[in-house]
């Protein structure tokens, strides 16, 4: 399996879930469980498997929740920093809270994905594309609330 080269992760985990409600009146979206592990360990797995070895997740809502299960990251071999919202900011509002510690190039991923996208060929796109920015996206043939 091709590797990443080493680039950082910011995990956005602010929202409130209001769709999986009311189950997310108690735990936050990232924490639900798939199978015997809450979603967000699957994505930090799967960021470390692509030699992803530092990441930041902004939090908001209950996001103390988060930082208790997830800790510093050394269960996946992943150094995780937080960033706490104070109030819902959205996805660049996040970003800017923690734009003095990404100094490079960087993904920005949701934190309750599951995924098979292969991270070393879409950050090579990429690189080689010389955009600024660059969206991974698929399409659904069934409609997933």
């Amino acid at each position: 399996m091709r590797k990443a080269k080493e680039i950082k992760a910011v995990i956005m985990a602010g929202g409130k879930g209001t769709r999986l409600r009311p189950y997310t009146f108690i735990l936050p979206k990232p924490l639900m469980p798939v199978g015997d592990q809450p979603v967000i360990a699957m994505l930090l797995k799967w960021l470390r498997r692509w030699n992803i070895k530092e990441a930041i997740i902004t939090t908001g809502y209950l996001g103390y929740m988060i930082s208790a299960v997830c800790k510093d990251g050394s269960q996946w071999d992943i150094d995780i920093r937080y960033s706490t919202e104070p109030d819902p900011l959205g996805t660049i509002g996040a970003l800017l809270m923690v734009e003095d510690q990404l100094d490079d190039t960087f993904i920005v991923i949701n934190s309750d994905l599951i995924t098979d996208l292969n991270l070393g060929a879409f950050i090579d796109f990429h690189n080689r594309h010389d955009g600024l920015v660059t969206v991974a996206t698929t399409q659904k043939p069934v409609k997933i609330d």
